[in-house]
């Protein structure tokens, strides 16, 4: 500081905030650094060029920072790809730095990050159908925002919604499902949702682990009469 002049120390914001909030994939992070110096002409005193540097790390390794980016203008946006990173609870922190060796760190806390789709289980009651209603039971690994959705295709039938019910806990849904006569055979649930953090997950339920059969089979047809016998005659 020299006489008469006051010198100030950088700064560096979001201008969305992270802190709290719940990501997958890929995280934009806007920033903005600036120096009242600067604001003032005194530019021996304000920032350096490519100012700004972010760094991240996992909650629990307080220590323990890797690099994200570094040198980067004082104003921008840069893209943390967190796909490849373990879920948990995460830290960032900015780092501007002032032609004078000046410096301000800013630390944000509690970024919280899910790159896990959500599994389902399925369970038909009953598994096969002689017509009667079809209770299906939908369990989430996760909690939802919103209902996943649940489709039933009977043979040769388009799909079919099943409005669900959750339970109190947000993870266990029901539904019943009416089988609709003349598309006998073997039929497919579908459900899909999509977790808090944008997760897509589906399950398909299929083949032999559920079928609609709500007519009745066809009479048995004889195509070789054996020793005279014919089908109508009241000896068979």
């Amino acid at each position: 500081t020299g006489a008469g002049t006051t010198v100030y120390t950088p700064n560096v914001e979001l201008e969305v905030p992270l802190s709290g909030k719940l990501f997958s994939g890929k995280v934009a992070i806007h920033y903005k650094a600036s120096d009242r110096d600067d604001e003032l002409g005194q530019k021996t005193h304000g920032l350096r060029q490519n100012p700004v540097s972010v760094y991240y790390g996992a909650e629990n390794k307080p220590y323990d920072w890797i690099t994200l980016a570094e040198h980067r203008s004082a104003t921008g946006t840069l893209v943390w790809d967190t796909s490849r990173l373990a879920d948990g609870v995460y830290r960032l922190r900015l780092v501007v730095a002032g032609v004078d060796q000046d410096f301000r760190r800013l630390v944000v806390e509690d970024v919280r990050l899910d790159n896990t789709p959500p599994v389902f289980s399925v369970q038909t009651s009953p598994s096969f159908s002689k017509g009667e209603p079809i209770e299906i039971e939908v369990e989430s690994s996760e909690i939802f925002g919103e209902t996943p959705i649940v489709t039933v295709s009977q043979l040769h039938h388009e799909p079919m919604g099943v409005e669900l019910v959750a339970d109190e806990l947000g993870k266990k849904y029901k539904g019943i499902y009416t089988p609709i006569s003349g598309f006998d055979g073997p039929a497919e649930v579908s459900v899909k949702g999509e977790d808090l953090a944008g997760n897509k997950g589906e399950k398909v339920v299929a083949g032999d682990m559920f079928a609609i059969g709500v007519e009745p089979p066809p009479q048995p047809v004889v195509q070789e009469p054996r020793d005279g016998v014919v089908l109508g005659d009241p000896r068979v």
